[in-house]
């Protein structure tokens, strides 16, 4: 009878020790994932933004240092004087996964149509869904919330007219679902820093 106690007792109290290891476990997880949360929204406040700027058109805007710019070689027919992108940093993927991507684009501007009859010209292609716009014809703006069905790709579209240029400017962020909501934070802040100077 007394070895029936002991293996009992013995049993219980590997039972707490287990219970006791898993519950200090949880609070690691939840502390790690809060420090996580944390340091990820303090990188995104601290990061660090360079000026781009095209001249001949009066654009400006800023972007963060650690997305690559590139103006050369950009298709024409595109529309694209410049974008923007966020790839992967591991040297061992030699995927060259792009996570982010943000696009300059120039329309010429048809003074007869307004902004919204003018970009739905230019989106006229099945693929795309519009979800949301939203428009101020006040400032001469106009933002899409869309997405991409052939490629995949959610978008949100912040459109400007020039008028002293006659031309439609258009920011386009693209990126995969699963990494959208990510950059989105980032993608709007570029997309505010735009500037027109002359």
């Amino acid at each position: 009878m007394g070895l029936a106690v002991l293996v009992i007792l013995f049993l219980l109290f590997s039972a707490f020790n287990l219970v006791s290891v898993r519950a200090q476990n949880n609070t690691n997880k939840d502390t790690n994932n809060t420090a996580i949360s944390q340091q990820s929204k303090n990188n995104n406040s601290s990061i660090s933004f360079l000026t781009y700027r095209e001249p001949d058109l009066g654009i400006k805007l800023k972007y963060p240092s650690n997305w690559i710019k590139e103006e050369n070689g950009l298709e024409r027919k595109m529309h694209s004087i410049a974008r923007f992108f966020l790839m992967h940093t591991d040297v061992h993927d030699r995927t060259n996964t792009t996570f982010a991507e943000l696009d300059i684009r120039i329309y010429a501007q048809n003074a007869t149509t307004d902004i919204l009859s003018e970009v739905k010209q230019i989106n006229n292609h099945p693929s795309l869904v519009v979800l949301k716009s939203y428009q101020n014809p006040a400032l001469g703006f106009l933002v899409l919330s869309a997405l991409d069905k052939k490629l995949g790709l959610d978008e949100l579209q912040f459109w400007r007219v020039i008028p002293t240029k006659q031309i439609l400017v258009e920011l386009l962020y693209v990126a995969d679902p699963v990494d959208y909501s990510r950059y989105l934070a980032v993608a709007k802040k570029i997309m505010q820093s735009l500037e027109i100077t002359h």
